[in-house]
């Protein structure tokens, strides 16, 4: 999303868009990195699993 604001370019839909995250898995982000870090798919899958 951000390289389209940037560019103006159409992009897909990234795959977190698409993706419940679990507040367990939102509360092991560290506080200084929330709102600010990305949480990688294969730690969204294990997480769901």
């Amino acid at each position: 999303m951000e390289v389209e604001r940037a560019t103006g370019v159409k992009q897909e839909a990234c795959w977190c868009t698409q993706v419940d995250f679990n507040a367990d898995l939102l509360a092991r982000v560290p506080a200084p990195a929330r709102d600010k870090a990305c949480i990688c798919a294969a730690c969204a899958r294990a997480a769901n699993t």
